[in-house]
């Protein structure tokens, strides 16, 4: 162990000839490993700081964020937080893309290596995803599965989570590789479009509208005022209701409702996709609301902007 670690004390050492080698060899083999063990620990000392450096920057833009936007300390703790979490993959997906499409687009690899390897990037998820077949009618040309996954970066969702809301600002198209997704709605929120869309009208029947033969004067008369009363009994404890309402509110301080439910009616599960829709128009905002359905879903996020690159 001494002679391996290169130090000694004097206390042993070799005589003969073959002792000598044998030494020898041991010492040369002792400062190869030596130098792998040293340079393997000043890497990782070395990246750590990259990432310390990487994360004191993301802090210092949040500070000078929160005292541009005055939003307060809570929410300066939550982003730092954010960044804290989240800093080893953001620092791990930063490198040279420009670069690495430049050596995808060259000739520098050979079209076999190609072919190998377009099958099996994100482990398999890719090609099998309905995105690259859908976009090409006949054969997947050699290079797109490698331009796509360049430009992709994965994203790990839980149960529940909102990957966007409708009327949001589309930024991404998702791809999805594991678990369920869904797009989801409030059922009382549609049946209040529909009541708005309905206003309140008296029912009369067409005999009373055109005053048959049939039916008297005094018929019509007596329907026509029992109508208007329901009418006003509806009115009555419609107005009732939302007086009680607006009391109740007035107690707790808010007028705002709590949050509906929502409910998924378009499931999405591993090789779809979706969110590509809006992205194809120019201004056109989310029309519905995306949410994890499943335990843990995990897609491939394609931002605007790269889709648009691909597309054309």
């Amino acid at each position: 162990l001494t002679v391996f670690t290169t130090v000694g004390f004097g206390d042993m050492f070799p005589v003969s000839v073959g002792e000598i080698m044998y030494v020898c060899m041991l010492m040369g083999i002792g400062a190869v490993v030596h130098s792998i063990v040293i340079s393997e620990v000043i890497n990782v000392v070395t990246t750590q700081d990259k990432a310390n450096e990487f994360v004191s920057k993301q802090n210092d833009l949040i500070e000078s964020f929160v005292s541009h936007t005055e939003v307060g300390e809570n929410v300066e703790l939550v982003l730092k937080k954010c960044v804290e979490v989240n800093a080893k993959r953001w620092f791990d997906a930063r490198y040279d893309r420009n670069g690495m499409m430049e050596l995808i687009m060259g000739e520098l690899l050979p079209r076999e290596l190609l072919e190998q390897v377009g099958p099996k990037l994100f482990s398999g998820y890719l090609i099998r995803n309905r995105f690259l077949q859908v976009s090409c009618c006949r054969r997947l040309p050699l290079r797109l599965p490698w331009i796509v996954a360049l430009a992709c970066h994965k994203a790990r969702f839980e149960r529940g989570a909102i990957l966007y809301k409708a009327q949001d600002y589309p930024f991404s198209l998702f791809l999805v590789i594991k678990g369920t997704f869904a797009f989801v709605s409030s059922l009382r929120g549609a049946s209040k479009e529909r009541t708005a869309e309905r206003p309140l009208t008296p029912k009369i029947p067409n005999s009373l509208q055109s005053g048959g033969a049939d039916m008297t004067r005094e018929k019509s008369s007596m329907r026509i005022t029992a109508t208007m009363r329901r009418i006003r009994e509806r009115t009555f404890r419609s107005e009732a209701t939302s007086t009680a309402e607006v009391a109740m509110a007035s107690d707790q301080s808010t007028f705002s409702e709590p949050p509906a439910p929502m409910h998924p009616y378009r499931l999405f599960s591993a090789g779809s996709y979706f969110g590509e829709s809006e992205l194809v128009k120019e201004s056109m905002p989310r029309r519905a609301t995306a949410r994890c359905e499943s335990e843990i879903g995990e897609v491939l996020v394609l931002q605007k902007a790269d889709y648009k690159v691909i597309s054309e």
